[in-house]
């Protein structure tokens, strides 16, 4: 799979890490 980020996925990953707790490493493990 290749996967581009768009403008709109980066604020959409950066409310998922703020649910996740604000903690960078949960949201960076999804990505993985």
């Amino acid at each position: 799979m290749n996967i581009t980020i768009t403008p709109a996925a980066e604020k959409f990953m950066r409310r998922m890490v703020r649910f996740n707790g604000g903690s960078a490493q949960s949201g960076f493990r999804l990505q993985h």
